[in-house]
């Protein structure tokens, strides 16, 4: 019988040892997500929806006619100069935060950026027509901005 009770004991604080352990694991993945929020989400989501409006008033201009292959480099000059920025401003804040998140933010908008500049420089493409341009370009963009959208989202979970 006294052995049961050392064995209950024992079990007991076992017991209350694991319950430390998730509690410490438990509270630094509700303080690393509440920083992703506070830092990024809440006061730097201005920047991602800057970075969206910026881009699509920059490759508006493509739906001219009259956009030549001088235009169109221009053109690309400005998105790399804008995603620069966006990079600094809002991708970079995950670099210490999430540094899987920071990457697959990065290579989504890289991909985004290469498919969008293939389009623009594919001479088989009448990115002035709307359509094509709609499909070639805004689809795009708007499929980027919404699995980033959808990828903070899960993250923040």
């Amino acid at each position: 019988m006294e052995w049961l009770d050392v064995l209950c004991k024992i079990a007991t604080v076992i017991i209350a040892l694991a319950n430390i352990v998730f509690a410490i694991i438990i509270f630094k993945r509700n303080k690393q997500r509440e920083l992703v929020k506070t830092l990024v989400l809440d006061h730097s989501i201005k920047h991602f929806y800057k970075y969206f409006e910026d881009l699509d008033l920059e490759l508006c201009k493509l739906k001219d006619p009259q956009a030549n292959e001088d235009t169109k480099k221009g053109i690309e000059k400005n998105i790399q100069s804008l995603g620069l920025v966006f990079e600094q401003r809002f991708i970079d804040l995950f670099l210490y935060i999430n540094p899987n998140l920071h990457s697959e933010l990065k290579n989504m908008i890289d991909d985004m950026f290469g498919k969008i500049m293939k389009s623009v420089f594919d001479e088989g493409i009448n990115i002035y027509v709307e359509s094509q341009y709609n499909e070639k370009i805004a689809n795009v963009m708007i499929k980027t901005k919404a699995s980033i959208i959808k990828l903070l989202f899960e993250k923040s979970k």
